[in-house]
């Protein structure tokens, strides 16, 4: 495995259980921030699952899950995991920024499942395929750069 950690922040921390499971199911290395669990260089996913913990995501990690994007919720801002050369993977669910997600699916910045075990999946490709983490990550910083200014619709 390449040397990538995915950082994961639940909108409803309930769920990283579930999370959890499906990941060990897969035979990751799985830390969680609410267990007391410490950060090392041999995990390959760390569940931020507590408000205080979900800043740091983007800081330190190399692929980044658009929350509330498989929950009907809408997706949150993609910007600051960009910013930070992270790698996106989404829900199908991004309806509050529909120009923003749709230029990173053309670029192919961004990959989008449709559930929690497609999510497993492609974190299994992508902690493999360092390569084509990059690409995500270069692709979606790109993108940032060509959507300057306000996008004809953004919801709250």
């Amino acid at each position: 495995m390449s040397n990538s950690l995915c950082l994961i922040v639940p909108h409803h921390f309930y769920e990283a259980s579930k999370i959890e499971q499906i990941l060990l199911k897969k035979s990751l290395k799985v830390g969680r921030f609410s267990r007391g669990d410490t950060l090392i260089e041999t995990m390959d996913a760390f569940i931020l699952d507590d408000s205080a913990a979900a800043p740091w995501g983007p800081m330190i990690a190399d692929t980044a899950f658009i929350g509330r994007s498989l929950d009907g919720g809408g997706g949150t801002c993609p910007v600051d995991a960009i910013v930070e050369q992270c790698a996106l993977v989404a829900g199908q669910d991004v309806f509050r920024q529909p120009e923003f997600f749709a230029e990173l699916y053309k670029s192919k910045a961004a990959h989008f499942v449709s559930d929690s075990e497609g999510l497993a999946n492609f974190l299994t490709f992508v902690l493999i395929n360092e390569e084509r983490r990059i690409g995500m990550c270069e692709a979606a910083f790109a993108s940032l750069n060509t959507m300057r200014g306000a996008l004809e619709v953004t919801y709250l």
